[in-house]
């Protein structure tokens, strides 16, 4: 399970977001990607992110969920657990 957290410096509401990444990334063991747009708007194309910021849960190459806006980590976990 892999989960990719998509932001920018820019993006004010990607330091809340942020917080709850980097909670997410110390209790668990899940794959954290942290994605710079700004740096790799490719992956960012790939994804067919948008909206800032943007949480995509990924499963074996599969995406499972994608959120937009800041979310909170209970929805991010119950997806990436199931």
């Amino acid at each position: 399970m892999t989960i990719k957290y998509f932001h920018a410096e820019w993006c004010g509401p990607c330091d809340q977001q942020k917080s709850i990444i980097t909670e997410i990334e110390t209790e668990t063991n899940h794959d954290v990607e942290r994605i710079d747009i700004e740096e790799n708007q490719q992956k960012a194309n790939e994804y067919n992110v948008r909206s800032l910021p943007s949480v995509i849960v990924e499963k074996d190459g599969v995406v499972e969920k994608q959120f937009t806006g800041v979310t909170d980590k209970n929805s991010i976990l119950s997806i990436a657990e199931r």
